[in-house]
């Protein structure tokens, strides 16, 4: 009988770990907007659809926990390790940046790491505000990049799979 409730626990524990999904809460993705901005800003963009609008929001990534939070993101680029749940948006870079690459960022408990950025928001695809729209952040572990493996090969690998996301809550816009 013991060999039987060794075997669930691994069970349970083993499918709990391969999870496509981030369960923990402790951890809160909050995306708010700050201001729809002018579409003429963004004419560089090759291929600008004009069914895109643009908005500048505020990114919180809150830890509730009562320990420190760390993930691995590009330093200027951090918009890498997101994703969105229905593919009518993204979220684009907001400065230039000489250097960039991977970092260690580490949220203490209780606190939060603010992030701003421009959403583009392809408008063709449906109505934005109706679709229970969020933001995903791919979590990278600094113990899941090997020191002879890229972390744009591990962030790659993760994305592909959708593993380890923390889901934003939904996004409503205004004009």
């Amino acid at each position: 009988m013991n060999k039987l409730k060794i075997l669930i626990i691994l069970l349970a524990a083993f499918t709990i770990s391969c999870s496509s999904e981030f369960k923990d809460k402790q951890i809160e993705i909050v995306i708010s907007q700050v201001k729809k901005l002018d579409t003429t800003d963004f004419s560089f963009i090759k291929g600008e659809n004009k069914n895109n609008k643009y908005f500048r929001v505020k990114v919180d990534i809150i830890n509730h926990s009562d320990t420190a939070f760390g993930y691995v993101s590009m330093n200027c680029t951090w918009q890498e390790n997101w994703i969105s749940n229905k593919n009518n948006f993204l979220l684009l870079p907001e400065t230039h940046c000489i250097h960039n690459s991977p970092d260690l960022y580490v949220i203490e408990p209780k606190k939060k790491k603010t992030l701003y950025s421009v959403l583009i928001v392809d408008e063709s695809i449906g109505d934005f505000n109706n679709q229970n729209s969020k933001l995903g952040m791919v979590l990278v572990r600094l113990n899941e990049i090997p020191a002879n493996v890229n972390f744009k090969d591990v962030l790659r690998s993760k994305l592909e799979q959708k593993k380890d996301i923390i889901w934003s809550n939904p996004i409503y816009l205004k004009e």
